[in-house]
């Protein structure tokens, strides 16, 4: 697998990676670092706006931002909102 990876690597024409340092890894296969251009996974929120925190209530939201597929076990995630729906907020 690793020959076959190295090999894949210099036939490519760009390589691109979601890793910031992946060249460290990718270079001892003799590859230019040109090839390689990082995309990072995620978001700069400084190019957003930021809201205002939201006024403090006895509500809350709950969203999640992934995929939807078996492996990412919804259904976990699912069960711990339930858990904190539930759970009796304290007033103070």
């Amino acid at each position: 697998m690793r020959a076959l990876e190295g090999f894949l690597y210099r036939r490519s024409e760009k390589i691109l990676a979601l890793l910031p340092h992946a060249y460290r890894c990718i270079r001892r296969f003799g590859v230019p670092e040109s090839k390689l251009l990082w995309l990072p996974n995620g978001i700069d929120l400084d190019r957003f706006p930021q809201p205002a925190p939201p006024s403090p209530s006895r509500r809350s939201t709950f969203m999640y931002f992934g995929a939807h597929g078996g492996a990412n076990g919804l259904d976990n995630v699912v069960a711990a909102m339930r858990l904190v729906r539930d759970r009796p907020i304290p007033c103070d």
